[in-house]
């Protein structure tokens, strides 16, 4: 017969005859708790930061009748001029490719072209996740 501890995290003795053994329950810490956050809520408080630094913010709320992989967020300053355009994932989001589209059917552009060819531009281009919001934040500060 095995005995564990109670220093091994187990309660019980495993053996003939005796209950299985199983680990103490533990508190589920927050962040295991917490759902997931949404590419909706990340829109919100981005939006909200935005707004707070003097961007001007356009979303297109109902895609389907716009152009498919355009970014989520259009934000420009009007008194600097910075013009910013950002794609919102979740945190394990992936950025459409032409191929992924072909793949499902899907007829024009791919989120990774209109990320590519406005990242040749002179805006500011991001794919932004609910991780980046300290990186987020500081980007739409801007220079001190």
């Amino acid at each position: 017969m095995m005995t564990f501890t109670e220093a091994d995290g187990l309660k019980a003795q495993y053996g003939p005859g005796k209950r299985r053994v199983t680990p103490p329950r533990r508190k589920p810490a927050a962040e295991d708790r917490m759902p997931p956050e949404t590419e909706a809520s990340l829109l919100a408080k981005v939006t909200q930061t935005a707004r707070a630094y003097g961007f001007l913010v356009a979303h297109t709320h109902d895609s389907r009748h716009s152009e498919s992989g355009f970014p989520d967020l259009l934000m420009v300053h009007p008194a600097t001029g910075r013009l910013i355009f950002a794609e919102l994932k979740k945190d394990d989001g992936v950025v459409e490719t032409l191929e992924q589209r072909w793949r499902k059917g899907k007829k024009g552009l791919s989120q990774q072209e209109w990320l590519d060819a406005l990242g040749r531009s002179k805006a500011e281009v991001y794919v932004w996740r609910p991780r980046d919001q300290d990186a987020i934040e500081k980007t739409l500060k801007g220079p001190n």
